[in-house]
C-alpha cells in the first residue's frame, strides 16, 4: 500500500455551500472501495437501505438519515455551510445554469412557487438533518409522513436538533471563508493541503450580497436556518483559533491581510505533512491505479464503466484550471521511466496539450508502445526521469499535470447536462526503471 489510511469520515453535504468541491478533495484519501455508494437520500428508499458502518467514507446528500437507527451523529462527522440567503439564490441559479428551470424565470417567482408547493423551502436546516428532501424534477417527497410534517413545520425544535448536530462535529466549514475552512480540514486530518482548491458547481449571486435586496419572503423563510449558520460561524471560530495556536500562531485577530494568513498556515500545514513522510520506504516500480486512495489534488471525481468493454477501469480527468498533482515515493538511486494510460480525451487534439513536471521539473513525453497488461487506454505516453530530479526532495515525489485547453460536453452537445470541463483522463500511472521491460501492471508493488 502506497499511502496510509485515514480516519474514518461522515461528511453531511448541505446543497450549494461548496461541498462538492470538498468532496473532491476528501475522496482523495480513500480507496473506491472504502466509500458508501448512495450520495441522495432517495437512493435509501428505492435501491434499498444499506448499512454505512462497514464503509471508511459516507458522504452526499444524506444527512442523518443511514445513521439514525444507528446511534444517531458518528464520529468524525462535519459539514459545509453557508449564508442562508446567499444559498437559496445559489440554489436558483445553478438550476437555472443546469437547465432545470426556465431560463425567463426570475428568482421571487420561484421561490413563490417552491413555498405553494411544498409548503416549505428546503432549507440548511432539512439538508443536515434529512439530506436530499427532493428528487430532481419533481416535488415527491421521499420520505415517511413523520418526516414530511417536521419539515414543515421549521419549528424551533428542528433547529435546536440541527445545533446539537453541528456541536458534535470536530469541525463546521463555512462557504465564505472557504480556503480558511479547507486548512483546518486538513489540518484535523493530518493530511497535505492542496495550492489551489478545486471549485466545483459554481454560481453567481444576482443580488451580490446586499442583504437588503434579498426579497422579504427569503428573509423569513430562512430566519432559522440563519440563527443555525451564526451558530455554526461561532464553532468555526473557535476551532480556527485552536488550530492557530497549535501552528504557533496568534490567536487573536489577524495580524496579516487573509490572503497571506491563509497561505502561512497552508505552508505551515505542508512543511509539517512532509517532516513526517520523510523517512518513508522509497520505491523504483510503482503501478497506480485511480481506484485506490492518492495523496495529490486537481482531479474531477472517480468515473467507471459498470460493464461492457473495453476494460478501462477507474478514470479521473485532469482540472483544467488547477491542473493536477499526485505524490509518490520515489527512489533516486537509479533513473526511472513513467508512462501514463491516456483512457479518454475530451478533443483529440488535446493528446499533445498535456504537460508533466516532476518536482517542478518539466519531463518530455512521447508515445509509447508499451500497453498496460489489464486495463485499455487510447494512448499511452512515457517520459524519463533523471536522478538529479527525484534526489531534489526528501521522502515524497510530486508529479504535476497540466492540460489549459479544455471542452465542456454541454456546449458541444444542447442535450448534455454535463456541465463540466474536460481535457484528458487518466486511467493508470507507472514508474519504474529505465530498461525495464515486461508488459505494465502484470503485477502490483
Amino acid at each position: 500500500m502506497i499511502f496510509p489510511a485515514p480516519p474514518r469520515l461522515n461528511f453531511i453535504h448541505v446543497a450549494k455551500c461548496g461541498g462538492t468541491s470538498v468532496k473532491l478533495t476528501i475522496e482523495n484519501l480513500y480507496d473506491k472501495s472504502e466509500i458508501y455508494p448512495y450520495h441522495f437520500t432517495w437512493q435509501l428508499y428505492e435501491l434499498g437501505p444499506l448499512d454505512p458502518r462497514p464503509y471508511r467514507l459516507v458522504m452526499g446528500h444524506l444527512g442523518l438519515v443511514p445513521w439514525r437507527s444507528r446511534g444517531g451523529v458518528p464520529e468524525n462527522t462535519f459539514t459545509w455551510l453557508r449564508e442562508p440567503r446567499q444559498r437559496m439564490v445559489s440554489s436558483f441559479t445553478f438550476q437555472k445554469q443546469r437547465r432545470r428551470i426556465p431560463a425567463d424565470l426570475v428568482f421571487e417567482d420561484w421561490l413563490a412557487q417552491r413555498i405553494e408547493e411544498r409548503g416549505y423551502l428546503p432549507s440548511l436546516i432539512g439538508w443536515l438533518l434529512c439530506g436530499a428532501m427532493f428528487r430532481v424534477g419533481t416535488s415527491t417527497l421521499n420520505f415517511p409522513e413523520p418526516f414530511r410534517e417536521r419539515l414543515r413545520r421549521q419549528d424551533q425544535l428542528l433547529a435546536d436538533e440541527a445545533m446539537e448536530v453541528l456541536d458534535r462535529c470536530p469541525m463546521v466549514g463555512l462557504t465564505e471563508r472557504f480556503a480558511d475552512s479547507m486548512n483546518l480540514l486538513h489540518f484535523l486530518l493530518d493530511a497535505l493541503p492542496a495550492f489551489t482548491w478545486p471549485v466545483a458547481n459554481r454560481t453567481l449571486d444576482p443580488f451580490q450580497g446586499a442583504a437588503q435586496a434579498y426579497p422579504e419572503a427569503l428573509e423569513e423563510y430562512t430566519r432559522l436556518d440563519q440563527q443555525v449558520y451564526r451558530h455554526g460561524c461561532a464553532l468555526f471560530q473557535a476551532r480556527y483559533r485552536e488550530m492557530k495556536s497549535v501552528l504557533g500562531m496568534s490567536a487573536g485577530p489577524a495580524s496579516e491581510e487573509p490572503e497571506e494568513e491563509i497561505s502561512r498556515i497552508r505552508d505551515k500545514l505542508r512543511a509539517r505533512f512532509f517532516r513526517r513522510h520523510e523517512s518513508v520506504p522509497l520505491k523504483e516500480d510503482i503501478h497506480y491505479t485511480f481506484e485506490r486512495r492518492m495523496i495529490g489534488s486537481g482531479w474531477h471525481e472517480r468515473e467507471h464503466l459498470e460493464s461492457g468493454e473495453p476494460e478501462y477501469g477507474v478514470w479521473r480527468w485532469i482540472d483544467p484550471e488547477t491542473g493536477a498533482d499526485i505524490y509518490f515515493p520515489l527512489s533516486g538511486e537509479t533513473a526511472l521511466t513513467i508512462y501514463l494510460g491516456v483512457c479518454h480525451v475530451a478533443k483529440p487534439g488535446f493528446f499533445g496539450q498535456l504537460e508533466v513536471a516532476i518536482n517542478g521539473v518539466p519531463i518530455a513525453l512521447a508515445q509509447a508502445e508499451d500497453r498496460h497488461a489489464r486495463l485499455y487506454s487510447q494512448c499511452v505516453l512515457k517520459g524519463d526521469i533523471d536522478q538529479s530530479v527525484l534526489r531534489k526532495v526528501k521522502g515524497l515525489s510530486r508529479i504535476a499535470f497540466d492540460c489549459r485547453p479544455y471542452a465542456v460536453p454541454a456546449d458541444e452537445n444542447p442535450e448534455s447536462l454535463d456541465f463540466r470541463k474536460l481535457n484528458v483522463a487518466l486511467n493508470w500511472i507507472a514508474i519504474r526503471p529505465k530498461d525495464h521491460t515486461g508488459l505494465i501492471g502484470d503485477r502490483q508493488p
